[in-house]
């Protein structure tokens, strides 16, 4: 048999009666039957904007935790407490103190002494509210006559001070007098009545409002309320 009847041995005949070389394997790099060029461009556009929306995201997840690491670090927390004694000098003396428990400095925006459900801005109004009559007889017998003991009555601006992380501010303290005892023991009795309204802002101008002990809501912006000495 020649090689020229050997190669149309090899042929398939189809069923018109033409001959058929089977198909070889496709071409590298042409494109997959079912695949148009414009499909494939589409899957990669599609492709890059799930990438482009992952790298967003993941930059933002890491922008949020930063912001959060740098409230968390500026943070205040105030705390209202008040005693009667006076471990340094160990004398008798009512203080009203408020620690900052956090660990960034508090800016005491406005505060509010509550007193039986009632609001005041000075400790000469929530004195004469609590305690009139001992009050009054305190005024005259011991802060008139004062000028050589100075320290008997101590109070210091709450508006606008700063207190830094960690550290307490004594803004009002009463020491036992001989001749204001009946003031000193009404005051004593009736402190366990008092609430301290305060709204404080961080250094991030973030501000907060508490009325309990460790407890604090977020706000806008603190009220235009003043508390004088």
């Amino acid at each position: 048999m020649t090689d020229g009847e050997q190669h149309s041995s090899d042929e398939t005949r189809a069923a018109d009666g033409s001959s058929e070389v089977a198909a070889g394997p496709p071409t590298r790099g042409a494109v997959p039957r079912g695949l148009s060029a414009d499909r494939l461009s589409l899957v990669v556009a599609i492709c890059a904007i799930l990438v482009s929306l992952a790298s967003f995201y993941a930059t933002y997840l890491q922008a949020d935790s930063a912001r959060k690491q740098v409230k968390a670090m500026t943070l205040p927390l105030l705390q209202f407490s008040h005693g009667n004694f006076d471990e340094a000098t160990k004398k008798l003396r009512i203080s009203f103190v408020l620690k900052n428990a956090g660990v960034g400095p508090a800016i005491i925006k406005s505060a509010a002494m509550r007193y039986r459900g009632e609001d005041y801005y000075s400790s000469a109004d929530l004195f004469e509210a609590c305690c009139p009559e001992e009050w009054e007889r305190f005024k005259s017998e011991v802060l008139a006559v004062e000028s050589e003991d100075r320290d008997i009555h101590l109070s210091s601006p709450l508006v606008n001070a700063i207190i830094p992380g960690q550290t307490d501010y004594r803004f009002l303290s009463i020491e036992e007098h001989e001749a204001g005892k009946d003031f000193w023991h009404k005051l004593d009795k009736e402190r366990w009545s008092l609430r301290l309204s305060i709204c404080f802002c961080s250094l991030l101008d973030e501000c907060y409002l508490t009325e309990e002990v460790g407890l604090y809501t977020e706000v806008d912006q603190c009220p235009a309320t003043r508390f004088s000495r």
